[in-house]
Parts: structure tokens; sequence; C-alpha cells
């Protein structure tokens, strides 16, 4: 099941992608860069669309739900730049892109740890937030380890 990204208000749109890689959003006859995705550019909007989806998908997973508003900038910010990072990955057209995507994909890491973060600090990050013993609901774990063949357990 795909993601409606309409239902994600930090959705980043496809302009806010193109920001971070000017260079993709050029139209492919006259090469003006656009700004945005259209079905006119390569990648195409429909191309870069699933992208950001699978970008909104992995920055939700490592956030948690739920994502308050005070995260939201920071959410969009690090789905956009996944999103221009697998962009490049996905389409790269000359050797600088190495460099332009393992230098998006930085800034998208620390941007994410850092919606993370403010998402917790500002009380969401997860359904069942844990407890001062970093256990939810005040469980406590415990596990049992048989002793290694021919060990004796007194």
């Amino acid at each position: 099941m795909s993601i409606d990204l309409s239902t994600i208000p930090w959705a980043p749109t496809l302009a806010k992608v193109g920001a971070h890689i000017q260079s993709r959003t050029r139209h492919v006859e006259t090469n003006i860069a656009l700004g945005t995705f259209t079905a006119n550019t390569y990648p195409t909007d429909v191309q870069v669309s699933e992208v950001i989806r699978s970008a909104v998908s992995m920055v939700q997973g490592k956030v948690g739900t739920p994502i308050v508003a005070a995260a939201y900038d920071l959410c969009e910010t690090a789905a956009a730049l996944w999103s221009a990072y697998w962009t490049e990955l996905t389409f790269p057209e000359r050797d600088s892109d190495v460099t332009v995507y393992l230098q998006l994909r930085a800034d998208a890491l620390l941007l994410m740890e850092q919606a993370e973060a403010v998402n917790i600090g500002a009380g969401g990050g997860t359904q069942d937030p844990p407890d001062e013993d970093g256990l939810a609901n005040n469980e406590l774990s415990s596990y049992y380890f048989p002793a290694a063949p021919g060990e004796y357990v007194l």
C-alpha cells in the first residue's frame, strides 16, 4: 500500500526536493531549470513522487509516531534530502553526482536525527513512550541463555 502524501502534513513537495538538486529540474527540451519536477523533466514528477513516498516512510520509521508539529520542518527537510539523494543515486548523469549524493545523504542523516530528538522532546516519537528505565510500560525484560555444552550450571 502506497503512502498518500496529501495526508502527511510534513511531506516535501516536488519543489522542495528540486530545491536541493536544481540541475534535475531542467525541462528536457529547453534545458531551462523549472525548480520542480514535471512530466517534462528527467526524472519526471511521477518518478520523484515515488521516491518522496519512500523517503517519508523512512523518516517516519526513524522519527516515530506520532510526529508532532514541532518536528514537521525537520522531517520535511530530511525527507526532501533523502528524496534528492535517492534521485541522484537512481538517475546518475555525471561523475560529480557521487559527491553530490554523498553530501545529501550525510545531511539527510543529520536532519533525521535532529527531527527524532525534537519529536521526542515535544512529546511525540512513540505511541508507548519508555519509562525512565527505558522500558515501555514499566515492563522488565529478562533473558535466559543455556550453558555452553559441557559446562555445569550450579
